[in-house]
């Protein structure tokens, strides 16, 4: 069986390869790039947009067992680059990836062959190129906007703690020697060294891979979107996505698309609810929130407090509800009250 289950998917890989080789295939000019941590919704926001028409999906192409990225590069788990560094080796390498040109089991495991058969476009999720999106959107011109999305640096450590598949421990940051630029994580390791808790070090991760696309003065070339946004303002936030994206959100499948999302239901379907909003604010002592926000300020990250679990900054909607409303057809509903307190 175990063999059977081993051919099958070779077998997949390769008729895709197959099929893409045989089609006007979509060039990385024409794909949907989307970058978030692990356990901070991408991969939720993934099956929304690989519904997208035309889409097929390639999963995490930068894992650093099971994804296509050149071991001779040095990733690591988490790459980070230089915005102004030119690495042509690693231009090429990131091209065939987000062009579908380098494919194997794991990338291809969450679509199907026939998705493949009729896309126009893909989709690439990352978990592990935060870091280094301010490089790529800097050395390769994108026409299609990347999407960095990005949760509460608690919210998304709590998942990350409680993961069965944990892929970071403090050793991986304190003795990355081995992985190119890694000046970048050790000019913190004392800093990290000071850390009492899992909490505190994988807030300081969460900081790590986020600090250069939160502050990249080239920030305006990807879409940065907020989890809580999404949640907060339901289908007002993806009906300005896939706008910002270049597609018509007033298309009659999409509008139908929105109106049967509920992004709640991912709140609710977490085990133990870790990743609601604000379980964790009655969870977490003041103490321990107030170390915390230390490690904020330590990383000069403003987005989010350890003292409230929305981002301090509100999206930019018009003054009014009914000016909210009027933007948006009226088929299209809010997942929840557009005031939370």
């Amino acid at each position: 069986m175990e063999g059977n289950r081993i051919f099958s998917k070779y077998f997949k890989v390769n008729l895709i390869h197959a099929v893409m080789s045989m089609k006007n295939k979509p060039t990385f000019r024409d794909n949907i790039l989307l970058f978030s941590d692990l356990g901070g919704g991408g991969a939720w926001l993934a099956e929304k947009l690989k519904s997208l028409p035309g889409t097929a999906m390639l999963w995490e192409p930068l894992h650093k067992d099971a994804g296509v990225v050149d071991p001779n590069l040095n990733f690591g788990w988490t790459p980070y680059i230089p915005r102004d560094l030119m690495w042509e080796e690693a231009k090429k390498d990131l091209l065939d990836i987000i062009s579908g040109s380098k494919l194997n089991q794991w990338i291809v495991s969450r679509t199907r062959v026939r998705d493949f058969v009729h896309a126009q476009r893909l989709l690439v999720k990352f978990v592990h190129g935060n870091a280094l999106l301010p490089w790529l959107v800097n050395r390769i011109s994108l026409p299609v906007k990347p999407i960095f999305l990005v949760r509460h640096p608690i919210t998304t450590s709590l998942f990350q703690m409680r993961s069965r598949n944990k892929q970071y421990d403090r050793k991986d940051i304190l003795d990355c020697n081995q992985v190119e630029f890694s000046e970048y994580w050790l000019q913190h390791t004392e800093f990290i060294k000071s850390l009492t808790s899992e909490l505190e070090f994988h807030v300081a991760l969460w900081c790590l891979h986020n600090q250069p696309a939160l502050q990249a003065e080239n920030k305006d070339k990807y879409l940065t979107v907020r989890f809580e946004d999404i949640v907060l303002y339901g289908r007002h936030e993806l009906y300005r996505l896939y706008q910002d994206l270049g597609f018509d959100p007033t298309d009659k499948n999409l509008l139908s698309q929105m109106n049967s999302l509920d992004p709640l239901d991912l709140v609710r379907s977490e085990p133990e609810n870790i990743l609601s909003l604000d379980t964790w604010l009655h969870q977490i002592s003041e103490q321990e929130k107030e170390r915390t926000q230390r490690i904020l300020d330590h990383f000069s990250i403003e987005e989010y407090s350890a003292f409230s679990p929305y981002p301090k900054a509100k999206p930019e909607f018009p003054k009014s509800n009914e000016e909210r409303v009027s933007t948006i057809p009226s088929s299209t509903t809010y997942a929840i009250d557009l005031n939370p307190v």
